[in-house]
């Protein structure tokens, strides 16, 4: 697959989008997993305050179309943990990222994030994973 060199501005000489989207993704895998608390899953944190480089302490608004059920941790707490359902166009970044780089890291972040999703979301009652209409087990 071509990658296509885009550049901010759209002018050569200003920055790569591709480097951008590798520095971004670069610091996310380094900085931004869960490795806080007495479980720590290695996935990739759905909040993280990128000045100081650690969890938030306070909940942002839900951008818009996320339901506020939908984020990770407790709706009026500080916003902690991840929330793989959430990730899906990040770990299509990350596997294209792998295609274009040839850099095997990005690809085995995503990998990981999907099976630890369904190593431990699944539900032992309904064997439902979250969000599921549908599923064996239930009517």
């Amino acid at each position: 697959m071509p990658a296509c060199v885009c550049y901010a501005g759209g002018a050569p000489g200003g920055p790569v989008y591709l480097d951008v989207v590798r520095r971004y993704a670069d610091t996310l895998l380094d900085k931004c997993r869960d490795t806080y608390g007495p479980i720590q899953s290695g996935l990739i944190l759905s909040g993280f305050d990128r000045t100081a480089m650690k969890p938030l302490t306070t909940r942002p608004a839900p951008s818009a179309g996320i339901r506020r059920g939908d984020r990770s941790g407790p709706a009026w707490a500080p916003m902690t943990g991840a929330n793989p359902q959430l990730d899906e166009n990040l770990l299509r970044v990350l596997y294209l990222l792998t295609e274009i780089t040839g850099d095997a890291r990005y690809a085995k972040a995503a990998d990981e994030e999907l099976k630890w999703f369904f190593e431990h979301a699944q539900s032992p009652v309904t064997a439902c994973l979250p969000g599921a209409s549908t599923c064996r087990g239930t009517s």
